[in-house]
């Protein structure tokens, strides 16, 4: 008995080793299913593929970056490290698109800037991005800002679109953010 139950217990280590965690959605619904595979053989999947490759259909990662600060999300120092994540964060192979208050920012400082309509600058002070803040919300739309800065400057979310819905990556994207952060 007691060497039955060995062998079952290394089997079962042996197999713990093999399992694989995850929710990827066309992975366990197309891929991993025989019916399904027929319609990839006649081109039917094509689409699908297509769709989450060009659109990002996977996971969309909500980053939040806390300045501790009233208003902190005008610091210069600030806003050039969120620039710096979203360098690294839109690297990441499986990312399609990062979206922040910088993006708005640099959009912001080129359509300004009368020499350099290419640039990709940041503002350099806080009165300038105040500024262009100011400036934007004159508009009356402030949505935009609304989505990715709280009310009070303090806070602002940077959002990631992923070509994947793979819990794995959402791991090795968190573990990527802290390292860099």
């Amino acid at each position: 008995i007691f060497a039955v139950s060995m062998a079952i217990v290394i089997a079962a280590l042996f197999g713990l080793g093999m399992l694989r965690t995850g929710n990827n959605f066309s992975e366990q619904f197309f891929e991993a299913n025989a019916f399904m595979k027929r319609f990839e053989k006649h081109g039917y999947m094509e689409g699908y593929r297509l769709a989450q490759n060009r659109t990002g259909t996977g996971m969309t990662f909500q980053i939040l970056v806390e300045s501790n600060e009233p208003e902190g999300i005008k610091n210069p120092d600030i806003v050039r490290r969120m620039d710096k994540l979203a360098k690294y964060v839109s690297a990441q192979p499986d990312i399609r698109r990062v979206l922040s208050i910088v993006d708005l920012l640099k959009t912001l400082k080129r359509s300004f800037d009368k020499k350099d309509k290419s640039s990709n600058e940041l503002p350099s002070t806080r009165e300038e991005i105040a500024q262009y803040l100011f400036f934007y919300e004159l508009g009356g739309n402030t949505a935009d800002i609304d989505r990715l800065v709280d009310p009070e400057r303090k806070n602002a979310v940077m959002l990631a679109f992923a070509r994947s819905d793979d819990v794995a990556l959402g791991k090795r994207m968190m573990q990527g953010i802290d390292r860099e952060s």
